[in-house]
């Protein structure tokens, strides 16, 4: 549920942005609390193995369970008044701890999805919160909002003071007749009097107990809806609009903001295979993207430093096993005088594309050169069920059989 108190301006030219234009209907933090509030954390979680401190684990696994019920700012562990220079310095800080650069080469352990998930939200949430228009807007509701809380609060507060003073005036008056009958009247029957005085302290707990509950009611509402995790929203509802403007990242190759709205939609309806079909499609796109610019990434070190770019050519491949690129990868080996640190990749990539005839030839290549004659005969036979006139097949099985009545 959004706040939608403010005015008709802002929520129209906020509501373009879809779910990230959206401002929660309360805050989270509530009064008096720090930045977890009532939030129980999991101690298996955080004493579980990974590199992360203690202060990241709890961060990560906070936002990662809370993130879609805090505005940008509350993400950020800011105020809607601060102006760009403190949203840079808070996002700096929290990529110095989550960045992926940063935590390369670290084990991350059971945190290492809900880092990436969280840096990836906050990196768009600060990307918007940049945009001088959409953080004036934005700030503007987010502060429309949390007086309107305040002022519920207040309300709640005043009414439990005079419910409190009423109480506290009724049992004095009480008290105060009791005492003058007692005093006029020292003959009266010991059994009333203990009546009376049972009555007086039923009426006292009663008072203090409805004092109590009214205190407790505007934090408890709030809480009930935030920190204690009622949803004022079904989930199924909530997953599917997570879902929609994932799709619409998706569409728009925001790759990052698709997945991270995936993500969440899967969270909240675990058991939906349209949501999980998604975030695994998404993640093969990113998977894609990111291989293509390490490859790119290598090919421009690779003038430079020449076989030390090895490692990032095989960290693209890890990424993506693409056939075109692996075939360039066992050429590049070859001429590096490193034939044998393809071969690999080439068994790998001709398990992954079986009826790729040109993998298949790199690799008993790659086998005949490195006189594993057999392999390479299995291979060529694998070639000629694919295409019993393969030429290249028919060639080197050729050449395998006269080395084998030569030996």
């Amino acid at each position: 549920m959004w706040f939608d108190r403010a005015s008709a301006e802002d929520l129209s030219f906020l509501a373009q942005y879809e779910l990230w234009g959206g401002v929660p209907a309360e805050p989270l933090r509530l009064p008096g609390l720090g930045r977890y509030g009532r939030f129980q954390f999991d101690a298996r979680a955080l004493l579980s193995p990974s590199d992360l401190t203690v202060a990241d684990r709890k961060e990560v696994i906070f936002l990662s369970s809370y993130f879609h019920r805090l505005d940008h700012f509350e993400l950020l562990e800011l105020a809607p008044t601060v102006d760009l220079k403190e949203i840079k310095r808070a996002y700096f800080g929290l990529s110095r701890r989550l960045h992926p650069d940063a935590l390369r080469g670290r084990d991350l352990g059971v945190f290492a999805d809900a880092a990436a998930q969280v840096f990836e939200y906050a990196s768009y949430a600060y990307g918007l919160l940049c945009d001088a228009g959409f953080c004036a807007v934005y700030a503007r509701v987010v502060a429309a909002r949390d007086e309107a809380f305040r002022a519920r609060l207040e309300a709640e507060r005043a009414r439990a003071r005079a419910a409190g003073a009423a109480g506290a005036a009724g049992a004095a008056g009480a008290a105060s007749a009791a005492g003058a009958a007692g005093a006029a009247g020292a003959a009266e029957d010991p059994a009333a009097v203990a009546a009376r005085k049972e009555a007086l302290r039923a009426r006292l707990a009663q008072n203090q107990a409805r004092h109590q509950s009214a205190m407790a009611g505007a934090a408890g509402e709030a809480g009930a809806a935030g920190a204690a995790g009622a949803e004022p929203q079904d989930a199924a509802s909530q997953a599917r609009r997570f879902y929609q403007a994932g799709v619409i990242a998706e569409q728009r190759k925001q790759w990052a903001s698709a997945r991270g709205h995936f993500k969440v939609a899967t969270q909240l309806a675990p058991r939906a295979p349209e949501y999980a079909a998604a975030l695994e499609r998404v993640r093969g796109a990113m998977a894609q993207q990111e291989a293509a610019e390490v490859w790119a990434r290598a090919e421009a070190e690779e003038a430079v430093k020449g076989k030390r770019a090895a490692e990032l050519f095989e960290q693209s491949l890890t990424l993506e096993l693409d056939p075109k690129r692996a075939l360039s990868f066992a050429a590049k080996c070859a001429a590096w005088g490193e034939a044998a640190r393809a071969a690999p990749w080439l068994e790998r990539a001709a398990a992954a594309h079986p009826f790729n005839l040109d993998i298949r030839w790199a690799l008993a290549q790659q086998l005949e050169a490195r006189a594993l004659f057999e392999e390479a005969r299995r291979v060529c036979a694998e070639m000629l069920r694919l295409d019993p006139s393969e030429p290249r097949a028919l060639r080197l099985q050729k050449k395998l059989a006269g080395a084998s009545q030569e030996r």
